[in-house]
């Protein structure tokens, strides 16, 4: 945010007007779609040594709730890549997406 307020100030200071679009990426990790993500991994000529260990890594993806001590059945995860742990390259990954996805949008 200081990057941006930066930004902003340095140009309105200068008598140009500053629009300014915002995305909320509070949820985007849980919704990631992991097909599109193999897609734009294979664009970035990743070895497929690792396309292979991602894919089969999410495809065993899975969780269960718990409430009071009580915990659910166990479901497949089919969207969403895992966050904070130390196998998590995923996170530069879905930057990657993102940033590509801000592109496509703006040479439209």
């Amino acid at each position: 945010m200081l990057a941006v307020r930066s930004v902003v100030d340095y140009f309105t200071n200068h008598g140009s007007n500053v629009n300014l679009c915002a995305l909320n990426m509070f949820k985007a990790c849980d919704k990631v779609n992991h097909y599109a993500l193999y897609s734009e991994i294979m664009d970035r000529s990743i070895p497929s040594e690792l396309l292979c260990v991602l894919i089969s890594w999410y495809s065993i993806s899975a969780a269960c709730g718990r409430l009071d001590n009580m915990l659910y059945d166990m479901i497949a995860l089919a969207c969403g890549v895992k966050q904070g742990g130390f196998l998590s390259p995923v996170y530069s990954l879905l930057n990657n997406y993102i940033n590509d996805i801000i592109e496509k949008l703006s040479n439209e």
